[in-house]
């Protein structure tokens, strides 16, 4: 009888035999010192994924430091730091302003380069200090500090920002003060920095709901004359009122008190006792007789007006929700 072929049980061969040699090939001490091998990558692997997560982790704590809470910036240039502490001394917490819409470094000196004046915020525990530094023959001084600039007990300071934009050639730089206040209504306080003429608060501002829908609100301010408050209703109309206060209203940085400042009109209502003829006292909606009057007044009646300098020669008298103008020779 023929023979059937019987089949072959040749290895298939791995390809990495060619390396290491097959098992059957290699001997014992071979293979100890690739058990051996295996065991310093597999440590070695480990402490690369190890070091990973450690730089991982720091990276993490330098952008956490980087960034603080109420999205204010901690100031990061050492020559303006110097500057700041030799002033104030050391303990405060220094903010820098953060750029208004690109991602700009402003502190660095590429941006400082840019600007003759720069504002830092101060803060230790629940002091807050201004301070204004200003670039003389290329080396930045301490130019104002103020202590009162910033502070309000009822308003928490949440960001503080300037325009990245800015030019060597450029007159002024506007800052932002950002704040909340107990129900999360926002109010933005704005001071200009002038290189040329004193730098000065300029404007309160804030929006609000009111009866007559949704209104923003401007407090400007009129350096020793007083305020001018503006209010545009979503509706589509404008009221704007004048409060003259000579002598008294002061706005420039080194001596502005934002504690001082109305955050509403209704701050600067004060009690009066109308003295009226018999026919009474006439309000209007200009400080002018010959527009018609809206409504009157009569003898002792209390009223809530808002005095203004006697030379003007009336108030503004807050009635029935609306403020309305009276003579100032009806009010004792």
């Amino acid at each position: 009888m023929e023979k059937k072929p019987t089949q072959s049980r040749e290895r298939v061969k791995n390809p990495d035999d060619d390396i290491h040699g097959s098992k059957q090939d290699r001997k014992p001490g071979a293979m100890k010192e690739e058990k051996r091998m295996k065991r310093l990558l597999g440590l070695l692997m480990a402490v690369m994924v190890m070091m990973g997560g450690i730089s991982c982790a720091v990276a993490m704590a330098e952008n956490a430091t980087a960034e603080s809470s109420d999205w204010m910036t901690k100031l990061t240039n050492k020559t303006l730091i110097q500057v700041v502490e030799k002033e104030i001394g050391k303990g405060w917490t220094l903010y820098q302003p953060n750029p208004r819409e690109e991602d700009t470094k402003m502190s660095s000196n590429a941006f400082l380069k840019k600007l003759k004046l720069y504002p830092v915020v101060a803060r230790k525990d629940d002091a807050m200090q201004l301070i204004i530094l200003k670039k003389v023959s290329g080396k930045w001084k301490v130019d104002v500090c103020n202590d009162k600039a910033l502070t309000r007990p009822e308003l928490t300071i949440r960001n503080f920002s300037m325009d990245e934009n800015v030019s060597l050639s450029e007159p002024e730089y506007p800052v932002y003060f950002d704040y909340l206040d107990a129900e999360g209504k926002e109010y933005e306080l704005i001071l200009t920095l002038r290189t040329q003429f004193e730098s000065k608060f300029e404007e309160l501002y804030y929006h609000e709901n009111s009866n007559s829908g949704m209104s923003s609100t401007t407090i400007r301010f009129s350096q020793n004359r007083g305020f001018e408050l503006s209010c545009y209703y979503s509706i589509g109309y404008t009221v704007e009122y004048e409060v003259r206060m000579h002598g008294r209203a002061k706005f420039a940085v080194g001596e502005f008190q934002f504690a001082d400042v109305p955050l509403h009109f209704s701050d600067l209502l004060t009690s009066k006792i109308c003295e009226a003829p018999e026919e009474g006292a006439s309000l209007y909606t200009l400080p002018d007789t010959d527009t018609l009057p809206v409504a009157k007044v009569y003898q002792g009646e209390n009223l809530q007006v808002i005095q203004q300098d006697w030379n003007s020669g009336w108030m503004i008298v807050y009635y029935r929700g609306n403020y309305l103008f009276i003579q100032d020779v009806y009010v004792k």
